[in-house]
């Protein structure tokens, strides 16, 4: 059965789930899934809450760039950025990357893009 999964397999043959095709992103004819970015965004020291997405209207052939919204209370701009790059390609590392004191979750923790793009722009 065919899945819209994207997986990692592993030479000892297990799998990490890196994500689904709906959130594929292609930069520099690379891809990533952005739930995986957000994710390893989210997993670095000090940072509480976070999420990686495409803020330009774009069609799924066409990334203009990534943006990045981080609640890391104590941290800068520069040092997230700087513990990101040891975990991503240098294709995906957003820019920009806005330090929030909140992510602008809605009722049921939806981030909903109007707001994602209106915390941008702070």
């Amino acid at each position: 059965m065919m899945l819209q999964d994207v997986l990692e397999i592993r030479s000892d043959g297990a799998f990490t789930v890196r994500g689904r095709n709906a959130d594929m992103v292609e930069v520099a004819g690379k891809r990533a899934s952005l739930a995986d970015l957000t994710r390893r965004l989210a997993s670095i020291p000090g940072v509480s809450d976070a999420v990686v997405f495409q803020p330009d209207d774009a069609d799924v052939a066409t990334v203009r760039r990534l943006a990045a919204l981080v609640v890391a209370n104590g941290m800068t701009e520069a040092a997230v950025l700087a513990e990101l790059a040891q975990a991503v390609d240098p294709a995906f590392l957003p820019r920009p990357l806005v330090l929030v004191p909140r992510l602008p979750r809605n009722e049921v923790g939806k981030l909903p893009r109007a707001q994602l793009l209106a915390a941008l722009k702070r």
